[in-house]
Protein backbone atom coordinates (compact mmCIF):
# COMPACT_ATOMS: atom_id res chain seq x y z
CA UNK A 1 0.00 0.00 0.00
CA UNK A 2 2.47 2.66 0.83
CA UNK A 3 4.18 1.82 -2.45
CA UNK A 4 1.30 2.49 -4.32
CA UNK A 5 1.00 5.77 -2.74
CA UNK A 6 4.66 6.48 -3.46
CA UNK A 7 4.02 5.81 -7.18
CA UNK A 8 1.02 7.83 -7.04
CA UNK A 9 2.61 11.00 -5.37
CA UNK A 10 5.21 10.93 -8.14
CA UNK A 11 2.33 11.26 -11.23
CA UNK A 12 3.05 15.07 -12.26
CA UNK A 13 -0.26 17.08 -13.39
CA UNK A 14 0.94 16.88 -16.58
CA UNK A 15 0.44 13.42 -16.72
CA UNK A 16 -2.86 13.22 -15.39
CA UNK A 17 -4.58 15.58 -17.57
CA UNK A 18 -6.69 14.56 -20.18
CA UNK A 19 -6.91 15.92 -23.68
CA UNK A 20 -10.15 17.47 -23.83
CA UNK A 21 -9.97 18.90 -26.94
CA UNK A 22 -10.40 15.53 -28.80
CA UNK A 23 -13.64 15.40 -27.43
CA UNK A 24 -14.93 18.96 -28.27
CA UNK A 25 -14.77 19.61 -24.50
CA UNK A 26 -12.36 22.75 -23.52
CA UNK A 27 -11.15 22.61 -20.04
CA UNK A 28 -12.24 25.55 -17.85
CA UNK A 29 -9.98 28.01 -17.20
CA UNK A 30 -7.62 28.59 -14.03
CA UNK A 31 -9.22 30.45 -11.12
CA UNK A 32 -7.79 34.30 -11.12
CA UNK A 33 -6.77 34.88 -7.04
CA UNK A 34 -6.78 38.65 -6.62
CA UNK A 35 -3.46 40.02 -5.08
CA UNK A 36 -4.16 42.30 -2.68
CA UNK A 37 -3.76 45.67 -4.67
CA UNK A 38 -6.59 44.00 -7.11
CA UNK A 39 -8.96 43.51 -4.23
CA UNK A 40 -8.36 47.11 -3.28
CA UNK A 41 -9.00 48.15 -6.72
CA UNK A 42 -12.32 45.56 -6.98
CA UNK A 43 -13.56 46.66 -3.61
CA UNK A 44 -13.19 50.07 -4.63
CA UNK A 45 -15.48 50.23 -8.36
CA UNK A 46 -17.79 48.26 -6.61
CA UNK A 47 -18.53 50.16 -3.65
CA UNK A 48 -18.66 53.10 -6.39
CA UNK A 49 -21.70 51.72 -7.95
CA UNK A 50 -19.99 49.71 -10.69
CA UNK A 51 -21.78 46.08 -10.74
CA UNK A 52 -20.61 43.00 -9.96
CA UNK A 53 -20.64 41.25 -13.19
CA UNK A 54 -18.94 44.13 -14.90
CA UNK A 55 -16.17 44.12 -12.13
CA UNK A 56 -15.91 40.64 -12.24
CA UNK A 57 -15.49 40.64 -15.70
CA UNK A 58 -12.78 43.44 -15.72
CA UNK A 59 -10.45 41.41 -13.97
CA UNK A 60 -11.11 37.73 -14.69
CA UNK A 61 -13.03 36.36 -11.21
CA UNK A 62 -15.91 35.37 -10.75
CA UNK A 63 -18.96 38.05 -9.47
CA UNK A 64 -19.12 36.39 -5.97
CA UNK A 65 -15.08 36.97 -5.75
CA UNK A 66 -16.39 40.52 -5.98
CA UNK A 67 -19.30 40.57 -2.96
CA UNK A 68 -16.91 38.60 -0.95
CA UNK A 69 -14.40 40.92 -1.26
CA UNK A 70 -16.79 43.78 -0.71
CA UNK A 71 -18.16 42.17 2.27
CA UNK A 72 -14.23 41.71 3.38
CA UNK A 73 -13.93 45.39 3.40
CA UNK A 74 -16.77 45.86 5.41
CA UNK A 75 -18.97 47.48 2.36
CA UNK A 76 -23.06 46.59 1.71
CA UNK A 77 -23.26 43.52 -1.13
CA UNK A 78 -26.54 44.17 -2.86
CA UNK A 79 -28.80 47.03 -4.13
CA UNK A 80 -29.43 49.36 -1.22
CA UNK A 81 -32.71 49.07 0.63
CA UNK A 82 -35.97 50.58 -0.36
CA UNK A 83 -36.70 54.06 1.04
CA UNK A 84 -39.48 54.84 3.18
CA UNK A 85 -40.96 56.26 -0.07
CA UNK A 86 -40.72 53.80 -2.05
CA UNK A 87 -42.38 51.08 0.43
CA UNK A 88 -45.16 53.72 0.64
CA UNK A 89 -45.42 54.43 -3.10
CA UNK A 90 -45.59 50.36 -3.36
CA UNK A 91 -48.35 49.71 -0.94
CA UNK A 92 -50.28 52.04 -2.17
CA UNK A 93 -50.11 50.71 -5.66
CA UNK A 94 -50.81 47.30 -4.52
CA UNK A 95 -53.94 47.93 -2.82
CA UNK A 96 -55.35 50.09 -5.33
CA UNK A 97 -55.48 47.00 -7.71
CA UNK A 98 -52.01 46.34 -9.23
CA UNK A 99 -50.13 43.26 -8.97
CA UNK A 100 -46.83 43.39 -7.28
CA UNK A 101 -44.77 42.49 -10.74
CA UNK A 102 -46.63 45.80 -11.94
CA UNK A 103 -45.46 48.00 -8.94
CA UNK A 104 -42.39 46.67 -9.08
CA UNK A 105 -42.04 47.78 -13.28
CA UNK A 106 -43.10 51.14 -12.68
CA UNK A 107 -40.67 51.23 -9.79
CA UNK A 108 -37.71 49.62 -11.46
CA UNK A 109 -37.18 47.14 -8.48
CA UNK A 110 -37.02 43.62 -8.38
CA UNK A 111 -40.43 41.74 -7.81
CA UNK A 112 -39.36 39.87 -5.11
CA UNK A 113 -38.10 43.42 -3.22
CA UNK A 114 -41.22 44.73 -3.18
CA UNK A 115 -43.23 41.39 -2.33
CA UNK A 116 -40.69 41.47 0.94
CA UNK A 117 -41.25 45.17 1.85
CA UNK A 118 -44.95 45.08 1.29
CA UNK A 119 -45.24 41.95 4.08
CA UNK A 120 -42.60 43.85 5.92
CA UNK A 121 -45.14 47.29 6.31
CA UNK A 122 -48.08 44.59 7.31
CA UNK A 123 -49.68 45.25 3.77
CA UNK A 124 -52.55 42.58 3.48
CA UNK A 125 -52.22 40.18 0.49
CA UNK A 126 -53.88 39.13 -1.93
CA UNK A 127 -54.46 35.36 -2.68
CA UNK A 128 -52.93 34.56 -6.53
CA UNK A 129 -55.75 34.72 -8.69
CA UNK A 130 -55.55 30.91 -10.29
CA UNK A 131 -58.07 31.10 -12.81
CA UNK A 132 -55.54 33.63 -15.42
CA UNK A 133 -53.85 31.68 -17.95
Amino acid sequence: MQRLSADLCKVTADELSLDLAEDGATASPRQHLLNADEETQVVAMYLAGVTAKDVAAKFGVHRLTVSRAARRAGGRVGREPLTEREVEKAATSYTSGMSIAAVAKELSLPRESIRRQLIVASVEMRAKDRTRE
